[in-house]
């Protein structure tokens, strides 16, 4: 059986003017900030890039049609940047969920 990625990172280069986000599908928090550390390393190595964003969306199917990526939170209401700042009570800053 294989497993759905229902997340997915979104990495923007020099916003505005590249404002199209290329995404990569993650399993699990702990993946994507694996994922957004990853491409943090790659970035500072290039002297092209000024700026970057980052974020995680999870898709929700009951979402209005051609919505249905959303802006990911945790249960506390903390996004992927929080975490990976080690805010959650949920998360720990490597996206390992707190027992």
């Amino acid at each position: 059986m294989t497993e759905t990625k229902t997340l997915k990172v979104y990495h923007i280069i020099n916003p505005p003017t590249t404002d199209n986000p290329t995404y990569y599908g993650v399993y699990n928090i702990e993946g994507a900030v694996r994922m957004i550390r990853t491409l943090v390393q790659k970035d500072l190595k290039d002297p092209r890039i000024e700026m970057n964003i980052f974020g995680l969306e999870e898709y929700n199917p009951l979402s209005v049609v051609g919505m249905e990526w959303e802006e990911w939170y945790d249960e506390g209401g903390f996004d992927i940047q929080q975490i990976m700042d080690g805010e959650s009570d949920y998360y720990d800053e490597n996206g390992i969920e707190r027992s």
